[in-house]
């Protein structure tokens, strides 16, 4: 009885792990980097923007799902006030930007730090600047 209940426990999590899937994508090029840009704000980045950095990642498990996308790219002033403003974000003050396995570029915000989020069905947007560095922060996500 033994063996059958750990084989039965043995099979499910083979089960998951077959039937999980993790997908990680970065922008390298300008043009994609553009297109993420994009694609999140629903504008072109104006040429101020020099630096674009993007990272997205999804996961899917037969129990559960979510993605993540990080964004980081030269703070312009009017192009923050911009996105704030037209995303109804607004400053939370125990919003929190930790993220696990971080890239490189990423910086998770410092504590005390404005931060701003919005949150519409599930999905969470959390945006700040780092204007020692001359950065904006962009970090949006959903778990299901």
């Amino acid at each position: 009885m033994k063996f059958k209940t750990l084989f039965i426990i043995l099979a499910i999590m083979v089960a998951s792990l077959l039937t999980s899937c993790v997908n990680r994508d970065e922008a390298k090029t300008r043009k994609e980097q553009e297109k993420a840009f994009t694609s999140v704000f629903g504008f072109r980045p104006s040429p101020e923007v020099s630096e674009i950095y993007y990272r997205s990642e999804s996961s899917w498990f037969f129990h559960m799902s979510g993605w993540e996308d990080l964004m980081k790219f030269t703070y312009i002033e009017h192009i923050f006030e911009k996105i704030v403003h037209s995303g109804g974000f607004t400053i939370e003050a125990t919003a929190s930007s930790q993220v696990n396995d971080a890239p490189d570029w990423w910086k998770d915000s410092p504590p005390g730090s404005e931060i701003y989020r919005t949150d519409n069905d599930g999905i969470i947007k959390l945006i700040w600047t780092d204007k020692s560095e001359e950065y904006i922060y962009y970090q949006e996500c959903s778990v299901d």
